[in-house]
């Protein structure tokens, strides 16, 4: 992301005039492990749906049908982005990974990372088949308050805070394995106007029952 476009950023979450409801998009970049042959990057797509208003933010990791390589195994959450509680997980496919499932954080303890602790983490259970394939995916939602959508987004958008994923099965025999790092984002929103006064007081209400829980 640009200085310009984290400006653009900041100024649209801070405003108290528009609440958030869009989509955007997070870019990756490959961290270790196999890196030969075709990038698996593009086939990978990887968006945050918001909605302020309800309460909620998805996080949606999908393989291409065409050209995904490999299978996804573990995904993580750095600490930092303020999301809320899980409170759903939707998967397509054969896909069948759980919350609090691999190792605590991504490459193990490699430190050149800079990893901030896992704030939550999803792994395969059972055998590969069971990460998510090629023309499969995997959505996460979780509860988000106004602290996510005023800073905690930013914070992903610009790279802050960061989401890794482990891919394996790569490489002509699918035997290499790689682990893949949020770099920031793309701005892709529909600014909505707030609702009247009642309603937010409302929504206020909905919002302080599925702040985050300490951990």
């Amino acid at each position: 992301m640009t200085p310009a476009q984290r400006f653009a950023a900041g100024a649209i979450l801070a405003s108290a005039s528009i609440t958030i409801a869009g989509e955007f998009n997070l870019g990756f970049e490959h961290y270790t492990g196999y890196d030969q042959g075709a990038d698996p990057l593009a086939g990978i797509s990887f968006t945050i749906d918001t909605n302020e208003s309800a309460g909620y933010a998805d996080f949606t990791l999908a393989l291409d049908a065409g050209t995904g390589l490999g299978t996804v195994k573990s995904i993580w959450f750095e600490n930092g982005s303020g999301l809320g509680d899980v409170l759903a997980v939707h998967d397509t496919g054969s896909v069948d990974m759980r919350l609090g499932r691999g190792s605590r954080n991504p490459a193990g303890s490699n430190g050149e990372l800079a990893w901030n602790g896992t704030d939550e983490r999803l792994g395969r259970k059972g055998s590969a088949a069971m990460g998510i394939d090629a023309g499969e995916s995997l959505t996460i939602r979780y509860a988000a308050d106004s602290g996510f959508f005023s800073e905690g987004l930013n914070r992903l958008l610009a790279g802050e805070s960061r989401i890794a994923f482990h891919l394996q099965r790569l490489g002509e025999n699918q035997d290499y394995s790689a682990h893949f790092v949020s770099t920031g984002g793309g701005i892709h929103l529909e600014t909505v106007p707030l609702p009247s006064a009642g309603l937010l007081a409302g929504a206020g209400l909905s919002i302080v029952g599925t702040r985050r829980r300490r951990r």
